[in-house]
């Protein structure tokens, strides 16, 4: 926090702590990526069973999104990176990021976001990953309770492994699918 003490944004520091630093992509552009699983084949696995579908996704942790959180909700986020010392700097994959002007919300606030909406959608005791689907390059918090999963629409990816062509409509950040719609949505 001592380096957002200049921020231009004074009211980001009141009240607010540091979260958890969460490991990103870079891999999947235009955007990193804090999905942490990868989804293939993604319109047969939409009502096949997602959770059992996805795999890890392979990338080094050195890059991090970190929350900025206010009475528990991420408010905001800032990147930083793992140096070959094992020490954090703000010189991430990303260039050089500017610590006193952190992105207001950003993916882990919408990926937080999704993650009450699934858990109020499917139930006390939902389960919820992160993914980016293949070959779509769309990125959803997928909840699973028992049987039952369903989606939450985060962000995309235009280009990386595996990705690739998605030629429809994005659906708008935040937008629940049950698996039926999620198939209808991914099927060219």
């Amino acid at each position: 926090m001592a380096a957002m003490a200049g921020t231009l944004h004074p009211d980001v520091l009141r009240g607010e702590e540091v979260g958890e630093p969460q490991a990103m992509t870079l891999e999947y552009k235009p955007t990193a990526n804090v999905a942490l699983w990868t989804l293939p084949h993604d319109s047969r696995s939409a009502e096949s069973g997602m959770f059992q579908a996805m795999r890890p996704t392979n990338f080094p942790p050195e890059d991090y999104l970190v929350p900025i959180k206010y009475r528990g909700r991420c408010v905001f986020q800032f990147y930083m990176a793992l140096d070959e010392n094992g020490h954090w700097s703000s010189e991430t994959g990303l260039g050089m990021i500017d610590l006193t002007d952190p992105d207001a919300g950003g993916q882990l606030a919408d990926i937080e976001q999704a993650t009450w909406e699934l858990q109020d959608y499917l139930g006390v005791g939902t389960e919820t990953r992160t993914a980016i689907f293949l070959p779509s390059g769309l990125t959803f918090t997928v909840g699973r309770n028992g049987a039952r999963e369903a989606a939450v629409y985060i962000t995309f990816s235009n280009r990386g492994p595996g990705i690739g062509s998605f030629d429809k409509y994005l659906p708008e950040t935040g937008q629940l699918f049950t698996p039926p719609e999620l198939q209808k949505l991914l099927t060219p």
